[in-house]
């Protein structure tokens, strides 16, 4: 079903004139409120997809657009299929990569096999498209001195995303 955007406004400037008008003048009130109805024009495409019980934080869509990640501060993922989608416009999976920690960014590989979930927490996660979870980066050693020597991140991480070219 199309959106219904808002009514098209009436026209303005004198109507042709017709026949019909010089017999009867009563009828014109009945055939205008009936024409207002039938003048709706979806003015866009958009649909509300809620579940997110806080704000959503990042979205990342799929280079070939079938798949919708979308990340929030109710430290939840939920993806979206687009093919298989349904007229409720709820998500197929639901994951929670790091519990306690808010997702801060979504970024699909270039092959689209593969997603990386950065949270508030110093290792971020990759995922497989269906949301099953491939492996972590590692986490840094934060009580030595000189960073270059630890193998991960220290502290929380805010960022991050594929090469866009290598599709490893």
């Amino acid at each position: 079903r199309p959106a219904e955007g808002p009514m098209r406004p009436p026209p303005t400037g004198p109507t042709p004139a017709s026949d019909d008008e010089e017999d009867s003048d009563d009828d014109d009130e009945d055939d205008s409120d009936s024409d207002d109805v039938d003048d709706f024009l979806p003015t866009a495409n958009e649909a509300v997809m809620e579940g997110h019980k806080k704000f959503v934080s990042c979205m990342s869509l799929e280079h070939t657009g079938s798949r919708l990640l979308t990340g929030s501060h109710d430290y939840g993922v939920k993806i979206y299929d687009f093919n298989g989608m349904k007229r409720d416009l709820k998500p197929f999976r639901e994951i929670v990569p790091m519990d306690g920690y808010p997702v801060h960014a979504l970024s699909w590989s270039p092959s689209g096999d593969q997603f990386l979930c950065v949270t508030g927490h110093p290792q971020p996660k990759i995922f497989d498209r269906d949301g099953r979870e491939l492996g972590e980066f590692d986490k840094g050693d934060m009580y030595i001195r000189d960073l270059k020597n630890t193998k991960g991140h220290c502290s929380p991480c805010t960022g991050g995303a594929w090469h866009p070219f290598e599709k490893q």
